[in-house]
Protein backbone atom coordinates (compact mmCIF):
# COMPACT_ATOMS: atom_id res chain seq x y z
CA UNK A 1 0.00 0.00 0.00
CA UNK A 2 2.75 2.30 0.73
CA UNK A 3 4.29 1.46 -2.48
CA UNK A 4 0.97 2.27 -4.39
CA UNK A 5 0.85 6.01 -2.56
CA UNK A 6 4.86 6.27 -3.53
CA UNK A 7 3.94 5.81 -7.21
CA UNK A 8 1.05 7.93 -7.10
CA UNK A 9 3.02 10.62 -5.41
CA UNK A 10 5.53 9.90 -7.85
CA UNK A 11 3.78 9.88 -10.91
CA UNK A 12 1.68 12.92 -9.74
CA UNK A 13 4.85 14.49 -9.43
CA UNK A 14 6.59 13.84 -12.98
CA UNK A 15 2.86 14.67 -14.88
CA UNK A 16 3.05 18.00 -12.92
CA UNK A 17 6.80 18.26 -14.07
CA UNK A 18 5.80 17.39 -17.81
CA UNK A 19 2.46 19.71 -17.54
CA UNK A 20 5.29 22.72 -16.10
CA UNK A 21 7.15 21.98 -19.40
CA UNK A 22 4.39 22.47 -21.47
CA UNK A 23 3.04 25.88 -20.48
CA UNK A 24 6.68 27.18 -19.73
CA UNK A 25 7.54 25.79 -22.93
CA UNK A 26 4.52 28.05 -24.58
CA UNK A 27 4.92 30.66 -22.37
CA UNK A 28 8.56 31.22 -24.00
CA UNK A 29 7.61 30.77 -27.43
CA UNK A 30 4.89 33.41 -26.87
CA UNK A 31 7.40 35.49 -25.48
CA UNK A 32 10.14 34.82 -28.36
CA UNK A 33 7.33 35.63 -30.52
CA UNK A 34 6.17 39.19 -28.90
CA UNK A 35 10.13 40.13 -28.59
CA UNK A 36 10.52 39.29 -32.55
CA UNK A 37 7.30 41.22 -33.46
CA UNK A 38 8.49 44.31 -31.44
CA UNK A 39 12.40 43.95 -32.30
CA UNK A 40 10.64 44.04 -36.36
CA UNK A 41 8.41 46.66 -35.22
CA UNK A 42 11.45 48.56 -33.75
CA UNK A 43 13.87 48.60 -36.78
CA UNK A 44 11.54 49.41 -39.16
CA UNK A 45 10.79 52.50 -37.25
CA UNK A 46 14.42 53.14 -36.78
CA UNK A 47 14.68 52.71 -40.37
CA UNK A 48 12.25 55.45 -40.78
CA UNK A 49 14.05 57.85 -38.54
CA UNK A 50 17.13 57.47 -40.31
CA UNK A 51 15.93 58.15 -43.81
CA UNK A 52 13.34 61.05 -42.23
CA UNK A 53 13.60 64.08 -44.73
CA UNK A 54 15.52 67.33 -43.15
CA UNK A 55 13.10 70.25 -42.08
CA UNK A 56 12.95 72.90 -44.05
CA UNK A 57 13.54 75.19 -41.29
CA UNK A 58 17.18 72.70 -40.68
CA UNK A 59 18.18 73.51 -44.51
CA UNK A 60 17.47 77.25 -43.99
CA UNK A 61 20.02 77.87 -41.09
CA UNK A 62 22.11 75.27 -42.36
CA UNK A 63 22.52 77.62 -46.17
CA UNK A 64 22.72 80.88 -43.32
CA UNK A 65 25.65 79.70 -41.36
CA UNK A 66 26.98 78.31 -44.44
CA UNK A 67 27.17 82.00 -46.06
CA UNK A 68 27.98 83.32 -42.50
CA UNK A 69 31.17 81.12 -42.63
CA UNK A 70 32.33 82.34 -46.28
CA UNK A 71 31.95 86.31 -45.13
CA UNK A 72 33.76 85.69 -42.66
CA UNK A 73 36.65 83.74 -44.30
CA UNK A 74 36.86 86.73 -46.61
CA UNK A 75 36.81 89.17 -43.80
CA UNK A 76 39.76 87.25 -42.02
CA UNK A 77 41.84 86.76 -45.50
CA UNK A 78 41.46 90.57 -45.82
CA UNK A 79 42.24 91.29 -41.94
CA UNK A 80 45.28 88.97 -42.70
CA UNK A 81 46.53 91.04 -45.92
CA UNK A 82 46.42 94.09 -44.31
CA UNK A 83 48.69 92.56 -41.30
CA UNK A 84 51.11 91.95 -44.10
CA UNK A 85 51.04 95.38 -45.96
CA UNK A 86 50.84 97.28 -42.43
CA UNK A 87 54.48 95.31 -41.56
CA UNK A 88 56.13 95.72 -44.82
CA UNK A 89 55.17 99.36 -44.82
CA UNK A 90 56.31 99.08 -40.66
CA UNK A 91 59.66 97.55 -42.14
CA UNK A 92 60.29 100.17 -45.30
CA UNK A 93 59.24 103.40 -43.02
CA UNK A 94 62.03 102.11 -40.49
CA UNK A 95 64.48 101.69 -43.21
CA UNK A 96 63.90 104.75 -44.65
CA UNK A 97 63.97 106.52 -41.63
CA UNK A 98 67.10 104.96 -41.03
CA UNK A 99 68.34 105.84 -44.52
CA UNK A 100 66.91 109.06 -44.19
CA UNK A 101 69.19 110.09 -40.68
CA UNK A 102 71.83 108.42 -41.38
CA UNK A 103 70.84 105.93 -38.03
CA UNK A 104 72.36 102.38 -36.87
CA UNK A 105 69.79 101.73 -34.03
CA UNK A 106 71.12 99.82 -31.25
CA UNK A 107 69.40 100.62 -28.58
CA UNK A 108 69.51 99.33 -24.72
CA UNK A 109 73.26 98.22 -25.09
CA UNK A 110 75.30 98.97 -21.93
CA UNK A 111 78.86 97.76 -22.43
CA UNK A 112 79.91 96.64 -18.87
CA UNK A 113 83.45 95.01 -20.44
CA UNK A 114 84.80 98.70 -20.99
CA UNK A 115 84.66 99.65 -17.06
CA UNK A 116 85.06 96.36 -15.54
CA UNK A 117 82.06 95.11 -14.28
CA UNK A 118 81.22 98.36 -12.83
CA UNK A 119 78.76 101.18 -14.33
CA UNK A 120 80.51 103.87 -14.98
CA UNK A 121 78.51 105.72 -17.56
CA UNK A 122 76.21 104.44 -19.60
CA UNK A 123 76.79 104.03 -23.22
CA UNK A 124 73.76 104.12 -25.19
CA UNK A 125 74.17 103.98 -29.15
CA UNK A 126 71.51 105.49 -31.18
Amino acid sequence: MLKKELDKGLQEQLDFMKKFKIENTQFRKGFDDKYNMLQAEYDELQAIFQNRPSRTEDLELIEKQKSDIQVMAAELKKAIEQLNFFKLELINREQSYNQMFNANPNVGVVNNLQTGGRVKEFNFHF
